[in-house]
C-alpha cells in the first residue's frame, strides 16, 4: 500500500455504489489548512485524486466553523463519477448554530446552506446516504 495523501485529513468517503469498484475521486474532511502541516479542527471538505492523492478542490469554512463527516449523494441521471452532492453539518462555534450544507461534488462549491432549528454541538456527527431508505414519522410517535 502507498500513502495516498498528506496533510490533515480524515473520514475518506466515496459514493456507495463505487465501494468495491475502481474510482477516480475521494472526498475527505480536512483542517482549515488541508494541504498544510497543521492539524487543527476539521474545517474543510476536500476532493482528492484517488491515484495521486493530490487535492483537486476544497471548500474551506470560516475559522469558527467545524465540519462533520460528509456523505456522497449521487445526482439523478448523473453520468460522471463526480456528478454528486456532498452533504454534511457545519457547526458554527461563534453563533452556536448548526447548518446543513450541500456542495456540488464536481466543483466543490456550496449549492445550499440551511440553519437547523436547534444547535447540534460538534461530535458524533457522522453521515451516510442510503438510496431509497425512508421511514414513516407516524410510526416513530
Amino acid at each position: 500500500k502507498e500513502l495516498c495523501a498528506t496533510g490533515s485529513m480524515e473520514f475518506p468517503t466515496i459514493p456507495t455504489n463505487l465501494s468495491t469498484l475502481p474510482h477516480k475521486f475521494l472526498y475527505t474532511v480536512g483542517s482549515h489548512d488541508p494541504a498544510g502541516k497543521s492539524f487543527g479542527f476539521p474545517g474543510s471538505f476536500c476532493k482528492l485524486d484517488a491515484f495521486s492523492g493530490e487535492i483537486l478542490k476544497s471548500f474551506i469554512t470560516q475559522p469558527y466553523e467545524i465540519v462533520s463527516e460528509p456523505c456522497v449523494v449521487p445526482k439523478m441521471g448523473g453520468k460522471d463519477e463526480d456528478d454528486a452532492y456532498l452533504m454534511a453539518f457545519v457547526v458554527n462555534g461563534r453563533d452556536l448554530t448548526t447548518d446543513t450544507v450541500i456542495l456540488d461534488a464536481k466543483t466543490m462549491e456550496e449549492v445550499s446552506r440551511s440553519t437547523l432549528p436547534s444547535f447540534v454541538p460538534n461530535g458524533g456527527l457522522h453521515g451516510r446516504y442510503v438510496e431509497g431508505a425512508t421511514f414513516d414519522f407516524a410510526e416513530l410517535n
